[in-house]
């Protein structure tokens, strides 16, 4: 019965929050407010250790003043919105138990440069997890994680990123906006590239694909500028509308 109150709250969390299903809107005042009301409903009466709010094995909240933060051993859940704005945060370190970061969970961690997950297990990373993490160097991810959809949204200091072994689709908008990215490594896993998911990456100069891949998504590659060449699979069987749109710089598709 507590587990089934603690999923119906995470949802209507993420109705008002905005981060689930719309993937420009900003918040409105109204909508803040109504967050914060249900974060206090989460809050009450869960346990508190040290910094962190902690309900079993998921943490709720971070609710220190630390720059550089160690989450405690035993966490597996990065509850959704636990670190959402709080700007203050450098560098955050998860013991290997942790194995989920729920959507919103890092959202608007401007000051946020590095993320250790210790985890030798799949991880999965929820929708929005790093959007507008505007710091965020570098994040290492074990083999068959799972990244969500828009979860490295405007993370504009990123410049390279390995997809992990395993993965299978780059999902809708993953790494939309990232304005530094140059470089991507794409495994022979991966079989789809989501819609929008390299939107607006003007930094990216070359695309590999992996003969694994089958599908590009709409406006996948969509205003990246500086996108001089491009390796197809030898498999592709869809390319969406406008995936190459704006790509001014490209002179060969191969």
């Amino acid at each position: 019965m507590k587990k089934a109150i603690f999923t119906a709250i995470l949802c209507l969390f993420a109705l008002l929050s905005g981060c689930s299903g719309d993937k420009n809107a900003d918040n409105s005042a109204n909508e803040e407010a109504d967050v914060q009301a249900v974060t206090a409903t989460m809050e009450e009466n869960k346990e508190v250790e040290n910094d962190f709010i902690v309900d079993g094995t998921v943490l709720i909240k971070y609710i220190g003043t630390e720059k550089s933060v160690i989450v405690p051993e035993g966490v597996e859940r990065i509850g959704a919105f636990a670190f959402e704005n709080v700007n203050f945060v450098n560098d955050v370190t998860m013991p290997s138990s942790v194995n989920y970061i729920d959507f919103c969970a890092f959202k608007g961690c401007t000051d946020l440069s590095n993320v250790s997950i210790t985890s030798e297990v799949p991880v999965t990373i929820g929708d929005y997890a790093f959007k507008d993490c505007s710091s965020l160097v570098s994040i290492f991810l074990p083999e068959n994680s799972h990244i969500g959809s828009y979860s490295f949204q405007r993370c504009t200091s990123i410049s390279d990123i390995s997809i992990p072994y395993g993965t299978v689709q780059i999902g809708e908008g993953t790494f939309d906006g990232c304005s530094s990215l140059s470089a991507v490594n794409i495994p022979d896993t991966v079989k789809a590239i989501g819609s929008y998911a390299f939107r607006d990456c003007v930094s990216l100069e070359h695309v590999q694909m992996p003969d694994s891949v089958s599908e590009i998504g709409n406006m996948a590659f969509f205003n990246c500028k500086n996108l001089i060449g491009v390796k197809l699979s030898q498999n592709i069987v869809t390319i969406g509308a406008k995936a190459f749109f704006m790509c001014e710089n490209m002179s060969h598709i191969e």
